[in-house]
Protein backbone atom coordinates (compact mmCIF):
# COMPACT_ATOMS: atom_id res chain seq x y z
CA UNK A 1 0.00 0.00 0.00
CA UNK A 2 2.77 2.41 0.92
CA UNK A 3 4.68 1.74 -2.30
CA UNK A 4 1.52 2.09 -4.36
CA UNK A 5 0.81 5.49 -2.82
CA UNK A 6 4.39 6.56 -3.45
CA UNK A 7 4.09 5.65 -7.13
CA UNK A 8 0.63 7.19 -7.49
CA UNK A 9 1.57 10.50 -5.86
CA UNK A 10 5.02 10.88 -7.42
CA UNK A 11 3.84 13.10 -10.31
CA UNK A 12 2.20 15.49 -7.84
CA UNK A 13 5.40 15.61 -5.84
CA UNK A 14 7.36 16.44 -8.99
CA UNK A 15 4.96 19.28 -9.84
CA UNK A 16 5.13 20.60 -6.27
CA UNK A 17 8.92 20.54 -6.19
CA UNK A 18 9.17 22.27 -9.56
CA UNK A 19 6.82 25.01 -8.36
CA UNK A 20 8.78 25.46 -5.13
CA UNK A 21 12.08 25.69 -6.97
CA UNK A 22 10.61 28.06 -9.51
CA UNK A 23 11.39 26.07 -12.62
CA UNK A 24 9.58 27.63 -15.53
CA UNK A 25 8.87 25.29 -18.38
CA UNK A 26 6.01 25.19 -20.86
CA UNK A 27 4.83 21.98 -19.17
CA UNK A 28 4.76 23.58 -15.71
CA UNK A 29 1.33 25.07 -15.07
CA UNK A 30 0.40 27.91 -12.77
CA UNK A 31 -2.69 26.34 -11.23
CA UNK A 32 -3.87 22.93 -10.13
CA UNK A 33 -6.50 22.73 -12.88
CA UNK A 34 -4.00 23.49 -15.60
CA UNK A 35 -1.55 21.04 -14.01
CA UNK A 36 -3.91 18.15 -14.68
CA UNK A 37 -4.31 19.35 -18.25
CA UNK A 38 -0.54 19.68 -18.54
CA UNK A 39 0.05 16.11 -17.34
CA UNK A 40 -2.35 14.84 -19.98
CA UNK A 41 -0.84 16.94 -22.78
CA UNK A 42 2.83 16.50 -21.93
CA UNK A 43 5.00 13.42 -21.81
CA UNK A 44 3.93 11.45 -18.74
CA UNK A 45 7.41 9.94 -18.40
CA UNK A 46 8.87 13.26 -17.27
CA UNK A 47 6.74 13.10 -14.13
CA UNK A 48 8.01 9.62 -13.25
CA UNK A 49 11.68 10.43 -13.77
CA UNK A 50 13.55 9.56 -10.57
CA UNK A 51 10.87 7.24 -9.28
CA UNK A 52 13.30 4.31 -9.10
CA UNK A 53 15.50 6.22 -6.68
CA UNK A 54 12.51 7.24 -4.58
CA UNK A 55 11.25 3.65 -4.34
CA UNK A 56 14.71 2.20 -3.70
CA UNK A 57 15.07 4.55 -0.73
CA UNK A 58 11.47 4.49 0.49
CA UNK A 59 11.16 0.72 0.96
CA UNK A 60 14.27 0.24 3.16
CA UNK A 61 13.36 3.38 5.09
CA UNK A 62 9.88 2.00 5.75
CA UNK A 63 11.35 -1.33 6.89
CA UNK A 64 13.66 0.44 9.34
CA UNK A 65 10.79 2.64 10.57
CA UNK A 66 8.49 -0.32 11.25
CA UNK A 67 11.32 -2.27 12.94
CA UNK A 68 12.15 0.61 15.28
CA UNK A 69 8.47 1.24 15.96
CA UNK A 70 7.78 -2.38 16.90
CA UNK A 71 10.89 -2.78 19.07
CA UNK A 72 10.13 0.50 20.87
CA UNK A 73 6.53 -0.54 21.41
CA UNK A 74 7.57 -3.87 22.90
CA UNK A 75 10.13 -2.22 25.17
CA UNK A 76 7.66 0.42 26.36
CA UNK A 77 4.98 -2.20 26.94
CA UNK A 78 7.29 -4.40 29.02
CA UNK A 79 8.50 -1.42 31.08
CA UNK A 80 4.94 -0.22 31.65
CA UNK A 81 3.83 -3.72 32.65
CA UNK A 82 6.71 -3.91 35.15
CA UNK A 83 5.75 -0.57 36.66
CA UNK A 84 2.09 -1.56 36.90
CA UNK A 85 2.82 -4.96 38.50
CA UNK A 86 5.50 -3.61 40.88
CA UNK A 87 4.67 0.06 41.36
CA UNK A 88 7.11 2.34 43.15
CA UNK A 89 6.05 3.66 46.55
CA UNK A 90 5.07 7.05 45.14
CA UNK A 91 2.28 5.53 43.01
CA UNK A 92 1.48 2.43 45.08
CA UNK A 93 -1.70 4.06 46.40
CA UNK A 94 -3.08 3.95 42.84
CA UNK A 95 -2.43 0.21 42.48
CA UNK A 96 -6.11 -0.72 41.84
CA UNK A 97 -6.40 1.85 39.08
CA UNK A 98 -3.07 0.74 37.58
CA UNK A 99 -4.18 -2.90 37.53
CA UNK A 100 -7.21 -1.91 35.43
CA UNK A 101 -4.81 -0.70 32.72
CA UNK A 102 -3.54 -4.21 32.08
CA UNK A 103 -5.15 -6.03 29.16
Amino acid sequence: LYSFLTVALHPLTVIKIRKQVGVTTPELPTSIISSSESVIKSNIHQYYRGLGVVISLAIPTRIIYISVLESSRERIESNAREIILNPPASIAKYNNQLQSLLP
